[in-house]
């Protein structure tokens, strides 16, 4: 609190004020996300990917570590969650166990279709150039799966590739509740 003193002893408003605004600042960003946190809606949780990828002899990849390769998430877990009435957000525990969120690793969510029975989501992180289309759909024997399409540039790795996975049952209803296509 001494801080805050002039060199008289009294509270300088100048550095009063200063400190009242830096602590609104800290506070405003965690507080402004906890509507969209706590009213998320999970629509569907999918794990275990398992698909092939191509990795260009570009970048940092030698020619042996080029070509196609089983490409896979281990204990990879995916969730599609809804926020209000039209923003998405694709919440998931990559193969080192870490949480990511798209939208807070700076993403942005599109959703491309949405119908009673798939919908699909173009996820674009522009400062990486990475792109992805995330698919969700209901089989004809009524198995929940989803598909993720990766375009991943850049200068060290060039990826291109394509991964299937199981789903809990997907709540369509939900994902187009408020649907403004």
């Amino acid at each position: 609190m001494n801080h805050l003193l002039d060199g008289e002893g009294s509270v300088c408003p100048v550095k009063f004020m200063r400190t009242l605004l830096t602590i609104q600042a800290l506070l405003f960003f965690p507080l402004s996300m906890l509507p969209a946190i706590l009213f998320a809606q999970q629509v569907t949780t999918c794990i275990n990917p398992v698909g092939h990828a191509y990795f260009a002899h570009m970048g940092v990849l030698s020619k042996e570590d080029s070509d196609w390769k089983i490409d896979t998430v281990p204990k990879g877990a995916f969730t599609l969650r809804k926020f209000g009435k039209d923003d998405f957000d694709i919440i998931f525990i990559d193969s080192t166990a870490r949480n990511h969120s798209t939208t807070q690793d700076g993403a942005k969510v599109f959703p491309l279709r949405r119908n009673e029975t798939e919908a699909a989501f173009l996820i674009h992180y522009h400062d990486s150039g990475e792109s992805q289309i995330y698919s969700f759909f209901k089989e004809n024997s009524g198995a929940a799966r989803f598909s993720i399409l990766v375009s991943k540039g850049g200068p060290s790795i060039y990826k291109s590739s394509v991964m299937v996975g199981d789903c809990t049952p997907i709540d369509f209803k939900l994902m187009n509740e408020g649907d403004s296509q």
